[in-house]
């Protein structure tokens, strides 16, 4: 397990999943993706917390699935 991949590069978790690390926590980086999320939807004018969450959850999606392709585990169950 990779505990705090905070700040690690793309080739750093590549090269610990080669190594056999099976398991990456990757919270900050889907926190951020939620921030910007939120930023987005205030700038198209949403006003309230319910309508923002469609925004922060695209946000956060996209980090996942960049982080899956990174990782392999696409298309993985």
């Amino acid at each position: 397990m990779l505990h705090g991949g905070s700040g690690l590069s793309d080739q750093d978790f590549q090269r610990a999943v080669n190594l056999g690390v099976s398991k990456v926590n990757i919270f900050t980086d889907i926190d951020k993706a939620g921030k910007r999320g939120i930023e987005a939807g205030i700038a198209a004018g949403e006003k309230s917390m319910t309508g923002l969450i469609p925004y922060e959850i695209a946000e956060m999606k996209k980090v996942v699935k960049e982080k899956m392709l990174l990782f392999g585990s696409d298309g993985r169950v």
